[in-house]
C-alpha cells in the first residue's frame, strides 16, 4: 500500500493532469447565478477555446454537478472587474456559492473519470482485504448504534439508527471529544430553537408496556442546563437532569405506558444561543440480558470481540470466538451471542452488570469505493492512478497526432497496473474467520 492516502478529489486531478485534459482549477468569485461563474483562474484569451468543455464543482454548493460550458467571457488584465466568465446551457442543480471550487476538464466528462476510479477501486477490491472495526453495539441495550459509529448517509447527516429533528439543527460527525468510541454526534441547534436526536423505535418495543426502563447518555456539553435525555413512548416523555458543563453522564427512568405507541429517547440539544453538544454514547438498561444485535456490514472477515472494562475506551477484555456467531441471513446481519455464555460474556438475565458496557469488533473488509470527494481511497492510488488512466485512454478519440503517444501512455499504465495486481493478495488477518463460515 502507497504511503500517501489521497481522497477521490485528488486522485482525479492526478489523472486529468497525467492526461493532460484537466485545463483548470479554481474557485467562484462574486454574485454566481444558476448559469453563470466567475473566475479569474481561467485564463483563455479566446472566447471560443473554453466552449465544449466540461464543469464540475469539487467543494461547496452544488458539490460533483456537471455541465458543459456554452459561452465565454475572457479574463482581462486591465480591469479588476473584467474577470473570466463561464455561461451554461442547462441550469446548475443549486446555485454555487462562492468560493466553491470547480474544474474545467476537455474532452473527458469528470463523471466518467469518478467511474473509471470506482472500476479500478473494484478491480484492485477482488484482491485485497483492509481493516475494518466497529464500535457501534453497546451490551444489554436495544438501541441502535449507540456508539455512533456507523453513518451510511454521511458524515453530516443523522448515523445510523437515529433521526435529526429541530429548527436550523445540523449534526456532524466528529472525533473530539468524544468518550469510548471512534466518533460522537456533535448536534448544533439554531439560535433559540430545540434540536433533537432521536433513536429509531427499539425492536420489539411493545414488550416493555408497563416496565420500567432506564435510558443514559454519555455527553460533552459546554454549558450547563443545555441537554439532556428523554424518553418517549408515545403516551408521554420524561427527561433526565439537565448535563453539567463537560463531560458527564445522565440517565432517566419511566415507566412505559400500558398501550405504548413508540418507545424512543431524544437527545434533546435545549433552546438557548447557538450550542454544539458531543452525544458520545446513549443506551437503554430493560433489566434483562439481549444477545441478537444488528451488526454492521463490510466484514469479509471478523477477527476478534473486546470489551471494554471499568474503565470507558479502554477495550482489554476478549470475548471469546465460542461465546458468538453472526447470522448473515438475517437483514441487516445479526450478532448473536450464544446463552449459555451470558453469564460471563454479556451478564444474565438476572445479572445485568455489564449493561452500557461497549464492545470493540475488528475484521477485515474489501475496499469500499469512493462516492463523496473527501473519500480516502481504500487501495493503492499507484495503482488507481494507472488502472483509470489506461481505463479512460480507451474512451478518448485517438486522431493520427495523438496515436502513438496515448498507444505508449496505454501500454506502460496497464503495464504498470497489472505488475501491482501481481503483488497484492488477499490475506485474513491471523486467526481470523470469514463471516460466511461462521
Amino acid at each position: 500500500m502507497a504511503v500517501f492516502t489521497p481522497a477521490l478529489s485528488a486522485i482525479r486531478q492526478q489523472i486529468g493532469r497525467n492526461l493532460g485534459l484537466l485545463r483548470a482549477t479554481g474557485s467562484v468569485l462574486v454574485a454566481p447565478t444558476a448559469t453563470t461563474i466567475f473566475s479569474n483562474a481561467i485564463i483563455y484569451t479566446d472566447s471560443n477555446d473554453p466552449i465544449g468543455m466540461f464543469l464540475y464543482f469539487n467543494e461547496g454548493a452544488d458539490i460533483q454537478d456537471e455541465r458543459t460550458v456554452t459561452a465565454y467571457t475572457p479574463y482581462s488584465a486591465t480591469s479588476a472587474s473584467l474577470i473570466a466568465r463561464l455561461d451554461v446551457l442547462r441550469p446548475f442543480a443549486s446555485v454555487p456559492s462562492t468560493n466553491s471550487a470547480f474544474e474545467l476538464w476537455e474532452k473527458l466528462r469528470p463523471t466518467d473519470v469518478n467511474q473509471a476510479i470506482i472500476e479500478a477501486v473494484r478491480r484492485m477490491g477482488r484482491k485485497q482485504l483492509v481493516g475494518r472495526e466497529d464500535f457501534s453495539i453497546i451490551l444489554n441495550s436495544p438501541v441502535r448504534n449507540g456508539g455512533f459509529d456507523s453513518w451510511l448517509a454521511g458524515t453530516t447527516s443523522a448515523p445510523d439508527g437515529w433521526t435529526l429533528a429541530g429548527t436550523s439543527g445540523t449534526i456532524s460527525r466528529v472525533t473530539q471529544p468524544r468518550y469510548g468510541g471512534r466518533y460522537s454526534a456533535a448536534v448544533l441547534n439554531g439560535a433559540s430553537q430545540l434540536a433533537t436526536l432521536e433513536s429509531d423505535n427499539l425492536p420489539e418495543w411493545a414488550r416493555y408496556a408497563d416496565r420500567s426502563v432506564t435510558a443514559y447518555a454519555r455527553v460533552y456539553a459546554p454549558a450547563g442546563s443545555r441537554a439532556r435525555l428523554q424518553i418517549d413512548d408515545g403516551v408521554g416523555q420524561t427527561n433526565s437532569d439537565y448535563a453539567a458543563s463537560g463531560f458527564s453522564e445522565i440517565s432517566v427512568t419511566r415507566t412505559i405506558a400500558v398501550t405504548p405507541t413508540k418507545l424512543t429517547i431524544l437527545l434533546r440539544t435545549e433552546t438557548g444561543t447557538a450550542i454544539t453538544v458531543n452525544w458520545c454514547k446513549a443506551w437503554m438498561d430493560v433489566g434483562s440480558a439481549i444477545y441478537e444485535y444488528p451488526f454492521s456490514r463490510g466484514f469479509a472477515f471478523m477477527s476478534q470481540i473486546w470489551r471494554d472494562s471499568s474503565v470507558d475506551g479502554r477495550y482489554d477484555v476478549l470475548i471469546p470466538s465460542r461465546a458468538y456467531w453472526v447470522d448473515r441471513t438475517a437483514n441487516p446481519p445479526v450478532l448473536r451471542f450464544i446463552p449459555e455464555f451470558l453469564g460471563t460474556v454479556l451478564g444474565s438475565s438476572q445479572n445485568t452488570t455489564l449493561t452500557g458496557r461497549q464492545l470493540l469488533i475488528k475484521g477485515q473488509g474489501f475496499p469500499q469505493v469512493p462516492s463523496a470527494e473527501t473519500d480516502i481511497l481504500q487501495v493503492d492510488p499507484e495503482y488507481v492512478r494507472m488502472r483509470a488512466g489506461a481505463i479512460l485512454l480507451q474512451q478518448l478519440p485517438w486522431n493520427e497526432s495523438d496515436r502513438w503517444g496515448y498507444q505508449a501512455k496505454y501500454d506502460r499504465w496497464t503495464a504498470e497496473a497489472e505488475r501491482i495486481e501481481r503483488s497484492v493478495t488477499v490475506r485474513p488477518a491471523p486467526d481470523s474467520q470469514s463471516v460466511e463460515d461462521f
